[in-house]
């Protein structure tokens, strides 16, 4: 665990008092397809296939699992960080020009932007998901407190796709991207079929990230945090369940 206590001073109404804080330390990961050096990413130091897996293939550079031929991690010290090498069968022209890709989803980019009715019932929501409205709110309560970096330090996101109420992949990470890296990357390398399954996350929702979620058939969203207006269209367009500010009993249905 990337873990360092830096002292600080906290302010409280009783007072300032000088302590040991304790805080996450990221740690540098240089990402490689085919010998060629892509980008530098800043991480916590777990989860590194599924973090460079899940990059080039929501780059669009990986198309499956099937066209990896290998992967190699080089691990250093926390200053010098890490170098993921994968090699895969695919040879694409995309190399060049995928750090176009924007916050601006690639569902809508050439679209014009339109409003879709809102047509969701949460019972019928609980019942294709196989939970209760209590089970859904414990669910998310555990999935909220699952990070034990989280719980120390306060300082990553967290991301799980979940099956009737239980885990099948968990991840953190300083980078709310690169929880998606890390999931999609899980997903990929462990054969993961979402039908069925609901992805939580701490993180807001941008129409990016809906773009992800679609193009993967997962059909259910839950986040601690905010969607963004044009992620609310494409779920009411796409036929996802998306769900905001779960937290304690109360959430908002957006579609």
């Amino acid at each position: 665990m990337s873990v360092k206590l830096e002292e600080i001073v906290k302010i409280t109404p009783r007072g300032a008092k000088r302590i040991f804080d304790p805080m996450v330390e990221e740690y540098p990961v240089t990402l490689y397809l085919n010998g060629q050096k892509m980008i530098s990413l800043m991480s916590t130091p777990q989860d590194l296939k599924e973090l460079g897996v899940g990059f080039f293939y929501l780059k669009g550079l990986i198309k499956d699992i099937q066209q990896v031929n290998k992967i190699e991690i080089e691990r250093s010290t926390v200053k010098t960080g890490a170098v993921v090498y994968i090699d895969s069968h695919e040879k694409t022209s995309k190399i060049k020009d995928f750090f176009e890709l924007s916050e601006e989803s690639i569902l809508t980019r050439n679209e014009e932007k339109k409003t879709y009715p809102f047509e969701a019932d949460f019972q019928t929501v609980l019942r294709r998901y196989g939970l209760t409205e209590k089970g859904l709110f414990e669910m998310m309560e555990g999935f909220s407190q699952k990070s034990e970096l989280f719980v120390k330090t306060g300082g990553v996101h967290s991301i799980g796709l979940y099956e009737k109420g239980e885990a099948v992949l968990f991840y953190d990470d300083v980078s709310r991207y690169n929880t998606y890296n890390k999931l999609f990357g899980g997903i990929l390398l462990n054969r993961i079929t979402p039908e069925n399954k609901m992805l939580l996350t701490t993180g807001r929702i941008p129409s990016e990230v809906m773009t992800w979620i679609i193009q993967n058939d997962i059909r259910c969203v839950l986040s601690i945090s905010a969607p963004t207006n044009g992620s609310v269209q494409l779920a009411r367009k796409h036929g996802v369940t998306l769900m905001g500010f779960v937290r304690g009993e109360r959430l908002n249905l957006y579609a």
